[in-house]
């Protein structure tokens, strides 16, 4: 036998679900990796031997987050044409 449940218990807060969704798409489109670029990749070269890093930690993760829908190439086309809005370097 199934629980019985009242109405009330299976509704949904629609005003904080809707708020939900809109935190994930600005989760998605989060940008902040663009305004710390600079200082990130100081950062991250600072006192590094060798080859200097040319892409800040917070980029690649971001890029990551993509990886679940866009393969290599469609993350390569996401940075050209982020580069080519001039919201970071062109490589």
């Amino acid at each position: 036998m199934g629980c019985i449940m009242s109405n009330d218990e299976h509704k949904r807060d629609w005003r904080a679900y809707n708020e939900e969704l809109v935190v994930r798409g600005e989760f998605y489109l989060d940008f902040g990796f663009v305004t710390n670029w600079n200082r990130e990749l100081t950062e991250m070269n600072k006192n590094k031997k060798g080859g200097q890093y040319k892409f800040p930690k917070s980029f690649i993760r971001w890029e990551a987050v993509w990886k679940q829908w866009v393969d290599y190439r469609g993350l390569e086309g996401i940075a050209r044409t982020l580069a080519k809005h001039g919201l970071i370097p062109g490589v």
